[in-house]
């Protein structure tokens, strides 16, 4: 029964692991447009 426990741990840490790393480049996405305009960057610029 333990073992069965530890599995979903594992399985919920990683789904929110995995989430969270979704969330995040969403909104790196969503900023990029803004930040071009603000820093003056070139679009390969922005890229790096």
């Amino acid at each position: 029964m333990k073992a069965t426990r530890a599995r979903w741990i594992a399985l919920i840490v990683l789904c929110i692991g995995t989430l969270m790393t979704i969330l995040d480049e969403t909104i790196v996405n969503v900023a990029l447009p803004v930040m071009q305009e603000e820093l003056g960057f070139s679009p390969g610029g922005v890229s790096w």
